[in-house]
């Protein structure tokens, strides 16, 4: 045996002489399964300690669906494990139901159904399995979105009762599955809450949740369809967010949203909001606001049907941090107009993302003028880090001239201003020459012009022109870069 087989040797018997303990430790923190296995072939004794692994992950995607199915039983029928800390399954049911959508006719429905119905069961046995290890942190992900947009009818998977009655689970996701609650929730140990692509939500059921999880301290909702009452009332929960799906469904709250968290640190809200709300969260310093407003709505002023955002001000006024949508400003802008200016004296940050499009109406003129974000700064007289952007959609607009005259403003305690806009709006340059004269602590301000389809002749005359305009602060560094779009 030559010294190159001798030290592959070597190394092999140094990974055979590895405790249990540390090889399942490591394997423990690989995020699939299936690479778990894989690493059999690195030592004879490492065949079956993958069998005593609390970490089980399927999140593979074969072409074949019926092969996925193979593997996760199999792997869960050679598992010897006394306990699960985490169980993840990424089935994505889409694979199934768009085969038999386009292989079955409509004179087939049954076949599909039952073929449907056979992997809910198969997928019920894997869930009990984990249930019955008393699992910690429960992943289960569904992705049914090629199904909805091919049958136009309900497919997701819907979770047996024992899930509602597993006290040992800490941390709880689920994406696309139904949840018919028939007794009580017993989520004595759950902290953790996340629910993605729900169709609808009764008031009964956040009520069985909420008081089934006396720990729960962060909640979040992703709705897919209009929602019509909302009530949560929890003393432990610290961070909620209630928002529209990653796929741009359409989500409207349309009736009354009541929140009463006495201990909630941070709260993100985003989606169209019509109705009442009542906010009562005292402890709140993080306020995430992303409401959607339709376009014509916005260009018409009209604001007079958002109820829910008229209150929702008012209720976190105390916060420390701000991040708003194109949409609150123009509300917040709204509200000053009719005699009612809502002061943040306690934020020292806030952060506003321009851009954002309605998709039912593509946007085809600019909303947000950085003329309009001076009439909101004095809405925030302690602020100390200011950052604005715009989305990358929104560069390929063209500004009108400003109509009004430039508000004054007054920024006594900015520290640091992140600025990303676009050249074509015609307020910027003038905008960010009053925020210079008003910012007497200015540390530093980077502003990131936007350069979709300009002369770059455009950019350098800007950067100049920003370079030479007066400075209250004698400190502040100024920095502008360009950033094109393709």
């Amino acid at each position: 045996m030559d010294k190159s087989q001798d030290s592959e040797s070597d190394s092999l018997d140094r990974l055979s002489e590895l405790p249990d303990s540390l090889i399942i430790s490591i394997l423990s923190l690989l995020l699939s399964t299936r690479d778990v296995i894989r690493t059999t072939i690195l030592s004879k004794r490492w065949k079956d300690v993958w069998t005593t692994v609390p970490c089980l992950y399927f999140q593979d995607r074969p072409t074949s669906s019926d092969a996925q199915r193979n593997f996760i039983s199999g792997a869960l029928a050679q598992w010897k494990g006394a306990k699960i800390q985490k169980f993840g399954i990424f089935y994505h049911l889409d694979s199934d139901c768009y085969t038999h959508a386009t292989q079955y006719s409509s004179d087939s429905d049954t076949d599909s159904t039952e073929h449907l119905s056979e992997t809910s069961r198969e997928f019920d046995s894997w869930l009990l399995l984990a249930i019955e290890k008393q699992v910690e942190e429960l992943i289960i992900d569904m992705g049914c979105y090629v199904y909805h947009r091919f049958c136009q009818r309900e497919c997701e998977y819907c979770a047996p009762q024992s899930l509602y009655s597993c006290s040992s689970i800490t941390k709880l996701s689920l994406f696309q599955c139904k949840l018919i609650i028939e007794g009580n929730v017993q989520w004595n140990q759950l902290k953790s809450l996340t629910i993605d692509g729900v169709e609808s939500w009764s008031e009964d059921t956040m009520n069985r949740v909420i008081s089934g999880a006396p720990q729960l301290e962060k909640l979040n909702l992703t709705f897919w369809k209009i929602l019509e009452n909302l009530n949560i009332r929890s003393s432990s929960l610290k961070k909620l967010e209630i928002s529209g799906d990653g796929m741009n469904f359409l989500t409207e709250i349309k009736g009354e949203l009541t929140i009463w968290a006495p201990n909630l640190t941070n709260l993100k809200i985003s989606g169209y909001v019509y109705g009442a709300c009542l906010l009562d969260v005292p402890s709140l310093t993080n306020a995430h606001l992303c409401c959607r407003i339709l376009e014509d709505e916005m260009k018409r002023g009209d604001f007079s049907s958002h109820e829910m955002l008229d209150q929702v001000f008012p209720s976190v006024c105390h916060v420390e941090k701000v991040t708003l949508s194109e949409a609150c400003i123009k509300f917040l802008l709204y509200m000053k107009e009719n005699g009612v200016l809502v002061l943040f004296p306690n934020a020292k940050f806030l952060s506003v993302y321009a851009g954002e499009v309605n998709n039912r109406c593509p946007k085809k003129d600019p909303i947000l003028k950085m003329c309009e974000m001076l009439a909101v700064f004095e809405m925030f007289p302690n602020l100390k880090k200011l950052i604005t952007d715009h989305e990358e959609g929104e560069m390929r607009l063209v500004f009108e001239e400003p109509k009004a005259s430039f508000p004054s403003s007054s920024l006594p305690q900015l520290k640091t201003a992140d600025i990303s806009w676009c050249i074509h709006d015609p307020s910027l340059l003038p905008a960010v020459g009053i925020l210079l004269k008003s910012a007497h602590v200015l540390e530093k301000m980077v502003l990131k012009l936007y350069m979709h389809g300009v002369d770059p002749k455009k950019f350098i005359l800007a950067k100049k022109k920003v370079l030479r305009m007066p400075r209250s602060s004698r400190a502040a560094q100024v920095i502008v870069i360009s950033e094109r779009f393709f």
